[in-house]
């Protein structure tokens, strides 16, 4: 079974894989992604109704393999879960859940308003995304602007997934929700941000 935190994260490095500085679009710069960041989110189960408290933080870098990779941690009250980003230029190439075998995602942006892309994870079916601009957002009280939407349709033999985010220049995630059905068992869950640390 594919693990939520890994769709969560590797929405997350689409933020983060643009080098090109475009008008309306999310760029490298616009992404904080420097060590010590921190971000802590609301998360509630739609199914069970559980409400707990999940933490990203961005402790630091590691070489795997001769390759400068960031180190992401995701921290809950049940579970803690890592991820390693590599980026290249305009392609990030996404090692999750500890495993270095293997690319399990690569993106190649950078992702403007009405980009549409479809990347093919290693041993996959293509990923079907797109992006769009927001005026304004409005997510726990706090109103936000400059932000932008992004959606992805996953689907295999006994599995799919639909995924939305939403990102602010300057801050990153601030909301994200994810209904994915796999061998015939429902899953859905929002994630929507509370309070963030960014150096």
């Amino acid at each position: 079974m594919r693990s939520n935190s890994k769709y969560f994260l590797f929405i997350l490095l689409l933020f983060i894989a643009s080098c090109k500085k475009t008008p309306n679009a999310f760029s490298v710069s616009d992404f904080p992604a420097k060590q010590g960041d921190t971000w802590t989110y609301k998360r509630i189960d739609s199914v069970t109704l559980k409400v707990d408290t999940v933490i990203w933080s961005l402790p630091g870098t590691v070489t795997i393999n001769g390759k400068p990779m960031l180190l992401w941690v995701q921290t809950s009250l049940t579970q803690t879960d890592t991820g390693y980003w590599y980026i290249n230029g305009d392609t990030i190439t996404l090692y999750a859940n500890g495993i270095i075998s293997g690319a399990t995602d690569i993106f190649c942006l950078p992702v403007q308003n009405g980009s549409f892309w479809s990347p093919v994870p290693t041993g996959g079916s293509p990923d079907t995304y797109n992006c769009s601009v927001l005026n304004t957002l409005s997510v726990n009280g706090t109103n936000y602007t400059n932000a932008f939407m992004f959606n992805r349709v996953q689907s295999g033999f006994d599995f799919s997934a639909i995924e939305g985010v939403d990102v602010v220049k300057g801050i990153g995630i601030v909301s994200y929700y994810s209904h994915q059905v796999n061998q015939g068992s429902t899953s859905t869950y929002q994630m929507s941000l509370l309070k963030y640390s960014l150096y």
